[in-house]
């Protein structure tokens, strides 16, 4: 009798271990990344926010697009090492590395700038702006 008892007690012990350490085992390892993208103190709608594996930059891991008031979010993000980008028509492109880690499991990218492309917005007496008969 005791024998079957120390089993039970045994098998139950085993059991709670089991789905115990589990939810640690296939934890998800995952992140996220948020931001709001500004030109001086506007927020830009419609940046295109492209995020690349640094061991692959060649194909596009996640993206976004801001909305009205410039934010985006993305999420979820698996733990690694990235390159963002962000680019809108009219304004020079931005890149910056980040990791996503246990410890850092939320990115910011909060009043991040972009600047202007001078060459796109002073091209008013371009041929293309002059008249044809």
């Amino acid at each position: 009798m005791l024998t079957r008892t120390r089993n039970i007690v045994i098998k139950s012990f085993l059991a709670f271990s089991l789905s115990f350490f589990s939810q640690f085992l296939l934890a998800q390892k995952t992140g996220k990344v948020t931001g709001r993208v500004f030109d001086k103190d506007i927020p830009l709608e419609f940046v295109t926010v492209t995020i690349f594996n640094q061991a692959d930059t060649g194909k596009v891991a996640y993206y976004a697009t801001t909305d009205t008031s410039g934010s985006f979010i993305i999420d979820p993000i698996e733990f690694g090492k990235y390159i963002i980008k962000f680019s809108l028509i009219g304004y020079k492109p931005s890149a910056q590395n980040f990791s996503v880690t246990a410890t850092a499991g939320t990115i910011k990218f909060e009043n991040y700038k972009l600047n202007k492309d001078v060459k796109l917005s002073s091209n008013s007496n371009s041929d293309f702006s002059k008249k044809t008969d």
